[in-house]
C-alpha cells in the first residue's frame, strides 16, 4: 500500500470520526429499543453525555497520526485490512486505544461504527452515525477525492460512475465527488 494512500485514508477517517466528537450521543432520540430499558438507557447516557469534556483542539490531527500508525503497524505488501472503530452504548476497543492516545474524553454517539478497508483494487471508508441513521461509503480516487455514496459499488466500475459524476448525470444522493481537502 503506497505511502500516500494511508495518508489520505488516515486523513479522511479521523475527519469522519472528528465529526462525532462531542455530538450527543442521542441526537437522534433513538437506540432501537423502545422498551423502559432502552428508555433508562438513553436518559443514562444522555446524562453521560452532558457531562463530557470537550475535545482537545487538535483532536482531528491526533487521530490522523494515531490512525496512520495503526495502519502502518499491521499493513504488509499487498495484504488486504479491515480496521474499524465502533460505538456501542461505549466505544469499542480499537475507538478506546484512539481515544486514550489522544486523551479524548468525549462522548461517542452510540450504536455508530467506522470502517475502514484497505485493498488494492478499491479503498474504502464505510461511516454510520447513530442507531437507523443511513450510512456512507467514502471511495477513494487518487488523485480527485472521494466518491461518496449509501450504496456499494463495485471496484470494476468506480471509473464509470466517476465519469458519470463529472457529466452532472448522477443525483448527488446517489453518489458525489468530494474533492480532497487542502
Amino acid at each position: 500500500m503506497q505511502r500516500h494512500v494511508i495518508e489520505l485514508v488516515a486523513a479522511r477517517a479521523a475527519e469522519l470520526l472528528g465529526e462525532w466528537i462531542g455530538l450527543s450521543p442521542f441526537a437522534k432520540s433513538d437506540n432501537g429499543d423502545e422498551s423502559s430499558v432502552g428508555g433508562l438507557a438513553m436518559v443514562l447516557g444522555a446524562m453521560l453525555a452532558a457531562k463530557a469534556p470537550p475535545p482537545p483542539p487538535d483532536a482531528v490531527e491526533r487521530m490522523r497520526d494515531h490512525i496512520l500508525a495503526d495502519i502502518a503497524g499491521r499493513a504488509k505488501n499487498g495484504q488486504v485490512m479491515r480496521m474499524t472503530y465502533d460505538v456501542d452504548y461505549g466505544p469499542g476497543r480499537e475507538l478506546s486505544r484512539l481515544a486514550e492516545s489522544c486523551e479524548i474524553k468525549s462522548s461517542w454517539p452510540i450504536k455508530s461504527h467506522l470502517t475502514i478497508y484497505l485493498h488494492h483494487s478499491k479503498t474504502s471508508i464505510y461511516n454510520k452515525r447513530n442507531y437507523g441513521a443511513e450510512g456512507l461509503t467514502h471511495y477513494l480516487i487518487d488523485g480527485r477525492g472521494w466518491i461518496v455514496s449509501p450504496s456499494t459499488i463495485d471496484a470494476r466500475v468506480l471509473p464509470i460512475v466517476l465519469a458519470a459524476i463529472d457529466r452532472g448525470d448522477v443525483s448527488p444522493d446517489v453518489a458525489r465527488l468530494e474533492p480532497f481537502k487542502t
